[in-house]
């Protein structure tokens, strides 16, 4: 990404990860995952930068800019879709886990109740 928008990796956490400059060398030597936090500006980030290409080719007279602009947007609404994406899974996987945890819990007091109703009676 930061070689598509032709800046340096200093630059690219500065100004789209809003991290510290070092943040995105980081990622790369350690091989670890961008935090979700740092995702979350980058998403953000890029939603701004589609906006921008999308003005370019709306308004530039170059039919050179135009296209050029074009497969911008393009690249950067695959990345979005993609974040997105991620964060929509992410979502629902931690639904679905309070989901089962409140099955557990309910499964445990309906079958508690049931122990002692049964005692009762007996």
């Amino acid at each position: 990404m930061a070689v598509a928008l032709r800046m340096s990796e200093s630059e690219f956490s500065k100004h789209v990860l809003n991290a510290t400059k070092d943040y995105y060398a980081y990622l790369k030597n350690t091989k670890k995952n961008i935090s979700d936090d740092k995702l979350e500006n980058l998403l953000q980030n890029l939603k701004v930068l589609a906006v921008s290409f999308r003005n370019t080719a709306e308004f530039s007279k170059s039919n050179s800019k135009i296209r050029t602009s074009e497969i911008h947007k393009d690249k950067v609404d695959a990345y979005v879709a993609k974040i997105e994406n991620y964060f929509l899974i992410k979502r629902d996987n931690k639904v679905n886990e309070d989901l089962l945890d409140l099955i557990k819990e309910e499964n445990y007091l309906i079958n508690t109740n049931n122990i002692k109703t049964a005692l009762n009676n007996y």
